[in-house]
């Protein structure tokens, strides 16, 4: 896959479209509990390769991570101590891969080397030694949430790669509890026509649907950082660019919608204290396309603020780093 088709197909995930066999947002980590350290997210001008960037959690001080330019780089997610990211690679020769920095952008080591799949939207597991993501078919519409879509497990070094869920559903955007083995995630029986968020164990055992049965698509699942609450993203098929942010409890009880879905949202994450949600949007308040920008919510949905202010492109799927409450 060239560099140029990757980059089409993951802008395309960062754009949040949730269409019938096209593209659904991005999936969350486990928000693990702790002080709020720096937002880590990806973007890019729209011309060149997009690139790892963290900042404050007002928005000043956004610093590049990659420092690559001839890698796309994409979709960064904190370890529970807060001190290493792991996120998606490619530099054009093979499809998106797993890779793992430093919190200052050193160290990267690869994680993953199939040439014939794409590697996504990873999550770390609470005890920081595995990792778990989506793999899907390399050019499949859909990216991430594509036909063949299956969640897989890597330790944080690179061994003990396994495939997590059966090939016989659609399984996607893990989100891993920030306590225990537990994982949330998006998935599909009916072959992409609707998706419903199902836990299961690391083990694969006690898969379980907290979802309706028939919902439209609840997709991009984030535990809170007290483990009892799930916010998620809740769109109306087949309708594009319609995403409003919900939350549940976490054995699926309780359904509450905290945003209406103008502007749509994509890709809503806990604050490690668990006071905020962080998210990005690529529509104005009328739904009409624009830069993706990130934004500050208060746990509440009811008080946003601005964070980032692309005039082109795009910055989206932050994430909160933790840091130890005695530092």
């Amino acid at each position: 896959m060239s560099l140029v088709r990757t980059a089409r197909i993951v802008v395309l995930v960062a754009l949040g479209i949730a269409c019938i066999g096209i593209t659904l947002a991005s999936p969350a980590p486990a928000a693990f509990a702790g002080r709020n350290g720096l937002i880590a997210f990806w973007g890019g001008d729209g011309q060149s390769n997009p690139q790892l960037y963290t900042m404050n959690a007002d928005g000043s001080g956004i610093t590049n991570l990659s420092n690559s330019p001839g890698t796309f780089d994409a979709l960064p997610r904190w370890s529970p101590d807060g001190t290493q990211l792991v996120f998606s690679r490619t530099d054009g020769a093979a499809p998106l891969n797993l890779y793992r920095m430093n919190a200052d952008g050193g160290n990267i080591v690869r994680l993953t080397s199939s040439p014939t799949t794409v590697d996504l939207f990873p999550t770390w597991m609470a005890g920081g030694r595995q990792i778990v993501f989506t793999r899907a078919p390399a050019g499949a519409s859909g990216a991430g949430c594509a036909g063949g879509s299956t969640l897989w497990v890597i330790g944080a070094d690179g061994s003990g790669l396994r495939q997590l869920t059966p090939s016989s559903y659609i399984a996607c955007m893990p989100a891993a509890a920030p306590r225990g083995s537990k994982l949330a995630f998006s998935a599909s029986f009916d072959n992409g026509l609707t998706f419903q968020i199902y836990t299961i164990d690391l083990d694969g055992s006690g898969l379980r649907r907290l979802s309706p049965a028939v919902t439209g698509f609840d997709f991009r699942p984030n535990w809170s950082p007290d483990g009892g609450s799930l916010v998620f993203l809740n769109g109306p098929m087949p309708v594009v660019n319609y995403n409003a942010i919900w939350v549940m409890r976490s054995d699926g009880s309780d359904r509450r919608q905290l945003t209406l879905p103008s502007p749509s949202w994509d890709n809503p994450a806990w604050s490690p204290d668990g006071r905020f949600i962080v998210d990005d949007t690529c529509t104005d308040d009328h739904n009409n396309l624009q830069p993706c920008r990130i934004w500050l919510f208060t746990r509440d949905g009811r008080s946003r603020t601005q964070l980032t202010f692309r005039t082109s492109g795009f910055d989206a799927n932050a994430d909160w780093q933790p840091l130890p409450t005695d530092q």
